[in-house]
């Protein structure tokens, strides 16, 4: 075979996964960039890793973890609705699936409100998370009321899963749309050291100076770097951080 039919060929092979192979699931591609942070970190991918995916609405469309099930990994999925709940099981049967709402150490009641900003039966990516007595989130919402788990229960969730331990790289997807930052601060990362952080936070009052909030104002930039991350990349609205202490390849 000649040296341009290799080149053909090369480049035709390359088309075909162009054209049939997604490279991302994710909404902006973030679990490209999360990715290309693992492998920046000295951590595979493609060996069995964990993630906690907090607001996972569906299995594969706009997910920032279906990518690394493909690859071998599990973890915990989390979001409100029997039917993610069934289609989770079906398309993702080794993750565990919640379907629970997420809330922080501080709140005391056994249901939360939960508003779905669509009357589509499956839920729309624009659910809120809703104090009681708060503020109505936009009209043409159902409330709808259910069970809750707090943050620190997680831990003894990923106790029980088998080789939890034992797993090469943890990763945790935040998109709540309501109490990211309260749970934040809940979650307990000195068990479960995130290698890779990524959340969203929707800057409100002025999108044009977005950069400026996130350096000098964002209470979960702040947060997140006082415990040892490093904020790497922006994809729209998901912040994604690195911990200081994963990277394994020296600078």
């Amino acid at each position: 075979m000649s040296f341009f039919t290799k080149f053909i060929l090369r480049e035709y092979i390359q088309f075909i996964k162009d054209i049939f192979i997604r490279t991302s699931f994710s909404q902006l591609g973030e679990d490209a960039v999360i990715q290309n942070h693992l492998g920046w970190l000295g951590l595979d991918f493609k060996s069995k890793g964990f993630y906690l995916d907090i607001g996972a609405h569906h299995p594969t469309f706009g997910s920032n973890t279906y990518k690394f099930y493909l690859s071998g990994s599990s973890g915990i999925c989390i979001d409100v609705g029997t039917r993610k709940k069934r289609i989770f099981e079906l398309l993702r049967p080794r993750d565990t699936f919640i379907n629970k709402a997420i809330v922080p150490e501080s709140y005391s009641g056994d249901v939360m409100d939960f508003i779905l900003a669509s009357n589509d039966t499956y839920g729309s990516v624009t659910g809120h998370l809703k104090e009681k007595d708060s503020p109505d989130f936009p009209t043409k919402s159902q409330i709808v009321q259910c069970e809750t788990i707090k943050a620190k229960e997680l831990r003894e969730i990923a106790v029980k899963m088998p080789n939890f331990q034992q797993t090469n790289w943890r990763f945790l997807s935040m998109d709540i749309e309501g109490l990211d930052y309260e749970i934040l601060v809940s979650l307990d990362f000195e068990f479960f050291r995130f290698d890779v952080v990524a959340i969203e936070e929707i800057v409100e009052y002025d999108p044009w100076r977005k950069t400026t909030y996130y350096i000098y104002e964002s209470p979960i930039v702040k947060y997140l770097e006082n415990i040892g991350y490093s904020l790497q990349s922006i994809c729209g609205p998901t912040l994604i951080f690195v911990r200081k202490a994963s990277r394994i390849i020296s600078c």
